[in-house]
């Protein structure tokens, strides 16, 4: 069958060189594959935290940011002297950060517990975060301090006692609190740390914003102010609804149901702001009246590729404005009125390949990007193919970019152009091993895939006993491929029977004549999501959340658990060099590293 493509000559043939198959391939069924759990992969973020949702981070008055990653069991900290500088790593705390407050660069705090829904020890640390000391415990919610020695907190006391949520007072760094006599919270019941958020323009006057149980992209709210430095509270506004018999005064229902309660930002005594997790897209709330009444005002674009949902704001510092949403993106307002301009993260990739000594990605918009041999310099932008890109593949003097409808090629020094491909068809994926073999998959869910030898001029059909879903070809003739088979209809409690699918590992020498099938217990609910071979002997698959590796060819696969901040998103997210190297994209910034197979990685580009 021959189909003309626009602008090409491309037709689906079947090379000498290229089996002709009128069937699928026959199946050899391998059971002995040894899976060996090792530890769980180590990531060292270097300068490059991931700024994940839920994770805490501090903007100053000044302009300075103070950032918690999870790694493992602790906490990294990371300081950021102005929006467009490079993060640092200062230091680590142990545990799960939920809270930083600093009040100079030096002096700060840390709320920690055991997950980002609850803390119970309060450190602190008068070097900028390289080292903490353990200060107190208890049943922390949210804390304030004005400076080294004078704070508050919220707490929630321990179930059985009778008592309400209320605010706690130091004027001894922490070490010993009281319990303020007028600050019984009215009637809001549980509190959770990421939903209260402090905010005072003096040591007297200042605000406090809570949140109810979140659900469905709604949470009830309340705002209560102080006069008097927190030792007593009244209400300002309430979200619509709300009753309390602790008080009798008339309050507006100003605040929305809608979002989830994330900071609250006052930057004189009428005007503040309040972002929400979940609410409008780039937008915040923001009051004239020290909080009776708030209205909506758009800050970032609604659409940026990923959400630009505002999770902390400050809109004067001596660097202009500078927000942070729940996607991990820093943006900075330089001057009032300026337009807001994203600052971090340089890029997001989505796919990665290394060939010929060079590594290359593909980030979230279609950008192209080269680190050349030398990861130790900034990517060279090679060029933007839109949205819909699948897979980047470093050949020699070059890159392959397959999208989902045609292949795109550049070589060093010149324009890109395209390898043709029949009309009609949408690619579902693929890989390139050099500038002539390649294999892609075409049209959702068909148990086939095409075979070039020739760089795209002609196209082999290979039927499969399965559904491809990672392609990797190690010569014109030896494949690796991740596909997908679906079982028998099982009962269904919510819908008609349906048919679950597992993904296994299978091999062929023959270009599809025959299979192994690679089976064992990968761990990871219906299997494996990629493969990348760097030899006969060396390769990588993956699930999400986990990475196994093979030196000898697949008879054992040595596994590696991922922390839970990074995943492994698609069948191109990772590449596969010589003496132990490898490297991952996790859908994030930056690219990850390892030469020791996959124990260690470190941060690079």
């Amino acid at each position: 069958m021959s189909c003309a493509t626009a602008g090409s000559n491309a037709s689906v043939q079947h090379p000498a060189t290229l089996p002709h198959l009128t069937g699928p391939g026959s199946v050899r069924v391998q059971k002995d594959v040894s899976t060996i759990t090792s530890q769980p992969a180590v990531f060292n973020l270097d300068s490059s935290p991931t700024l994940s949702s839920g994770e805490p981070v501090f903007i100053s008055k000044s302009g300075f940011l103070i950032e918690a990653s999870i790694n493992g069991n602790q906490s990294e900290i990371y300081k950021r002297m102005r929006p467009s500088a490079n993060w640092t790593y200062v230091g680590s705390i142990p545990g799960v950060a939920v809270q930083l407050d600093f009040d100079t660069l030096d002096s700060g705090f840390a709320l920690v517990g055991s997950s980002l829904f609850s803390a119970n020890s309060l450190y602190s640390t008068s070097d900028g975060g390289r080292q903490w000391s353990l200060i107190s415990t208890g049943n922390y919610v949210q804390m304030h301090f004005f400076d080294s020695r004078d704070g508050l907190a919220v707490t929630n006391p321990p179930v059985g006692l009778g008592l309400e949520p209320g605010i706690l007072i130091t004027v001894d760094g922490g070490h010993r609190w009281i319990r303020a006599s007028g600050s019984a919270l009215p009637q809001i019941g549980l509190i959770q740390s990421p939903y209260a958020s402090f905010s005072f323009v003096s040591n007297e006057v200042g605000w406090l914003a809570l949140g109810g149980q979140p659900g469905a992209g709604s949470q009830e709210k309340w705002l209560l102010k102080t006069l008097d430095g927190g030792q007593s509270w009244s209400l300002v506004a309430v979200t619509p609804g709300f009753s309390s018999s602790t008080t009798t005064a008339a309050i507006t229902p100003a605040l929305t149901m809608g979002g989830y309660l994330a900071q609250v930002r006052f930057v004189s005594y009428l005007v503040g702001y309040m972002a929400l997790e979940e609410g409008p897209p780039g937008a915040v709330l923001k009051t004239l009246d020290g909080g009776i009444h708030w209205k909506q005002q758009q800050v970032l674009p609604v659409n940026n590729f990923r959400s630009t949902n505002i999770a902390q704001i400050a809109p004067n510092t001596l660097y202009g404005g500078i927000a942070v949403t729940d996607f991990g993106s820093i943006w900075n307002q330089a001057k009032p009125g300026e337009a807001w301009k994203e600052v971090y993260p340089p890029y997001r990739a989505v796919s990665v390949s290394y060939g010929s000594g060079n590594l290359d990605v593909i980030t979230e918009q279609g950008r192209v990007f080269a680190f050349g041999s030398d990861l130790s310099f900034a990517p060279k932008f090679l060029g933007n193919l839109g949205f819909k890109t699948e897979a980047i593949n470093a050949v020699s003097n070059g890159v392959i970019v397959i999208t989902s409808n045609p292949i795109d090629t550049w070589k060093s020094g010149k324009a890109w152009t395209k390898i043709p491909i029949p009309t009609g068809w949408q690619l579902n994926g693929g890989l390139f091993l050099s500038k002539s073999v390649g294999l892609v998959a075409q049209r959702l869910l068909n148990s086939a895939l095409e075979a070039t030898i020739n760089g795209g001029h002609s196209w082999t059909l290979v039927p499969l006993p399965f559904v491809p879903f990672s392609l990797d070809p190690l010569s014109a003739t030896d494949w690796w491929v991740i596909g997908e088979v679906s079982g028998p209809l099982e009962p269904n409690p919510y819908k008609k029977n349906v048919r679950v699918s597992t993904y296994s590992l299978y091999h062929t020498a023959n270009a599809g004549r025959s299979w192994s099938e690679y089976e064992t217990n990968w761990g990871s609910g219906t299997g494996l999501f990629g493969v990348k071979f760097y030899s006969s002997a060396v390769g990588y698959v993956w699930t999400q959340n986990a990475i196994f590796v093979t030196t000898n060819g697949g008879i054992t696969f040595v596994s590696h658990q991922l922390p839970e901040n990074q995943v492994i998103p698609n069948p191109s997210s990772l590449a596969v060099g010589s003496a132990g190297r490898a490297w991952i994209v996790s859908d994030s910034y930056p690219v990850f590293e390892t030469k020791d197979f996959g124990a260690n990685w470190s941060a690079v580009g």
